[in-house]
């Protein structure tokens, strides 16, 4: 007989991308027993919980995690079979682009090759790294002179 020696889950930490609002499918989770000579095999029953709704939710008897889309975050989903439990974290990012003003393309791919850097240029406001609540527009930037 090959005793079980413990559980796993797959995948392990994962990290689900919403961007701009497009939820991608659910991710399914996988409970696995590790048995002593190093074989695993799915566990059939048991029951999911993910602790963070805010940013998720997951199906108690599937395992299939579904990002809200609303906000990001980082949870833990516990798998519980018999006496025996086991988690993982889940990373959830939610990445917004916002264009209000429908700036023309050809302003957005002038961005993307700079010449070079201006030693006189400086941003004034926002400060760096300051972060605006959703729902709020950001301020409008200053620049030095």
């Amino acid at each position: 007989m090959d005793p079980v020696i413990g559980l796993k889950i797959e995948p392990e930490n994962p990290v689900i991308e919403v961007v701009n609002g497009v939820v991608p499918p659910p991710l399914q989770f996988v409970a696995k027993e590790v048995k002593q000579s190093g074989t695993e095999s799915v566990v059939n029953g048991g029951a999911w919980l993910f602790d963070a709704v805010e940013i998720g939710t997951i199906g108690a008897s599937t395992g299939a995690l579904t990002a809200t889309g609303l906000h990001g975050g980082k949870g833990t989903v516990t798998f519980t079979s018999g006496v025996d439990a086991i988690t993982t974290s889940v990373t959830i990012k939610v990445k917004l682009t916002d264009d209000p003003q429908a700036q023309p393309s050809g302003i957005k791919e002038a961005f993307k090759n700079p010449v070079g850097e201006d030693p006189s240029l400086a941003l004034l406001y926002p400060y760096n790294n300051t972060v605006f609540p959703r729902g709020l527009r950001g301020p409008e930037i200053q620049w030095n002179g």
